[in-house]
């Protein structure tokens, strides 16, 4: 009967031993989640960020565009004029 309970006692140990080892890796790969989880924010941050600064160029080049398209009329205008 002793040895039967020291068996029970050991395996209830070997079993809190596992379930603390197995908390503390669940707990660890919490933590990387939660890392990548920012990680994956910070990218989508800067995504954001670039696609700003490309929308920023793209209005920039269609203004430089339409100047130039207004500059060529004044021109013609101005060429007609002169003609």
């Amino acid at each position: 009967m002793k040895k039967l309970q020291q068996l029970q006692e050991k395996t209830i140990q070997e079993l809190q031993t596992t379930t603390q080892e197995l908390q503390e890796e669940l707990d660890e790969a919490e933590k990387y989640h939660i890392v990548d989880a920012v990680e994956n924010i910070k990218n989508v941050g800067e995504l954001a960020e670039t696609k700003i600064q490309l929308k920023k160029s793209e209005a920039e080049n269609k203004a430089l565009k339409t100047s130039l398209q207004q500059a060529d009329r004044d021109a013609e205008t101005k060429d007609q004029t002169v003609a």
